[in-house]
């Protein structure tokens, strides 16, 4: 079997478990989060529903915006803390024919390049059974659910780089409005002067050994802005992977493809 048989079969359990479960919920769903461990080898799901996000918002210290700051790492979106999430979805006869790859994602004997390579491949075969799975219509789906794949410990770029490659561009930038936003103020502000004035101040903030309470030097619009995509305004100083892939997200007119293994973000954490 190749790997896109292996989404097939992926994809057939995925759309059973949610025709099955999704009536079961009480409340309105506005995600549903494939979990794809590229360390491991798991493939499960998690699922977002509106009264969790609102307890979850209700918690002490809890941030009060649902998307302002960190992006789709708010509150919202953290789906280690969703009522429903990492649950099993696959068949007995999927994890069998799953299991030759799982093994080799788990295998630390391989050298980077293999290793890069099977883990790369288990991301992928998530991904394309995502976009093969039709999630069943329904009263509990929001109009603007997404449906996507997630990775551990992404950084706020990262998470929205996976959302945008299953997930609808526009509906993606209504739900998080702030990447545009990020990208038409750092562009209008970036001009000769304003990078020497940046780069000047974190030579200074380096010098001084990175202190917690050093002065911002962007905007009060532009620090929010930077915030709200959970960049620290320290990259914005020169041309870096963090600041190049949050104008990626933002500048997204189509899904996001596949990028090679060896420097495709935001794999690449995991894959050497």
């Amino acid at each position: 079997m190749g790997d896109l048989d292996f989404a097939r079969s992926v994809a057939a359990d995925l759309h059973g478990f949610l025709a099955q479960f999704l009536p079961t919920v009480d409340s309105r769903v506005y995600a549903l989060a494939v979990w794809a461990d590229p360390v491991y080898g798991d493939i499960q799901i998690s699922v977002g529903t509106e009264s969790n996000a609102q307890a979850m918002l209700a918690w002490p210290g809890s941030q009060k915006s649902y998307d302002d700051l960190w992006g789709p790492k708010s509150t919202r979106w953290n789906s280690g803390d969703w009522h429903y999430m990492v649950m099993d979805f696959l068949s007995e006869s999927t994890l069998e024919q799953l299991a030759p790859l799982k093994a080799l994602v788990n295998d630390n004997s391989l050298d980077d390049a293999t290793a890069c390579g099977m883990r790369h491949r288990w991301v992928e075969i998530a991904v394309a059974a995502v976009k093969l799975t039709e999630v069943p219509a329904g009263p509990t789906i929001t109009d603007d659910c997404l449906f996507y794949v997630e990775l551990p410990e992404l950084t706020p770029p990262g998470y929205a780089y996976m959302m945008l490659r299953t997930v609808d561009p526009e509906r993606f930038h209504r739900v998080f409005p702030q990447w545009r936003r990020f990208a038409d103020q750092f562009r209008a502000a970036r001009d000769t002067e304003f990078v020497k004035r940046l780069q000047s101040a974190a030579a200074h903030m380096k010098a001084q050994s990175f202190p917690r309470d050093y002065p911002n030097p962007l905007s009060p619009a532009l620090a929010a802005s930077t915030d709200a995509v959970g960049l620290w305004w320290y990259v914005l100083a020169e041309s870096n992977a963090d600041l190049e892939n949050a104008l990626k997200v933002a500048d997204a007119s189509e899904l996001i493809g596949s990028e090679p293994c060896d420097r495709g973000f935001p794999y690449v954490q995991y894959l050497v």
